[in-house]
């Protein structure tokens, strides 16, 4: 079963896309996930190390294992007032 992998705001204008799903990934933890998007999108690096990360709409640390078939979030600082 696949995961999706979900862009938002400055995430998503650097990788061009919302989601994509990736049928390989149940099982890795946060980081590997980290390591993997740095690794296709290279120009997201810097903004992608300040997201924060969530499965299945839990913000999780670097260590979380992502299962099967969960949906992970990258999502970039925000900003309000």
């Amino acid at each position: 079963m696949a995961n999706h992998i979900l862009f938002f705001a400055g995430m998503m204008q650097f990788t061009g896309v919302t989601t994509v799903q990736w049928d390989d990934v149940a099982g890795l933890t946060i980081a590997e996930i980290r390591k993997r998007i740095r690794q296709k999108w290279p120009d997201a690096a810097n903004l992608l190390s300040n997201c924060r990360l969530a499965i299945n709409e839990q913000y999780v640390e670097d260590d979380a294992i992502v299962p099967i078939g969960a949906v992970v979030a990258v999502i970039p600082p925000v900003s309000g007032g």
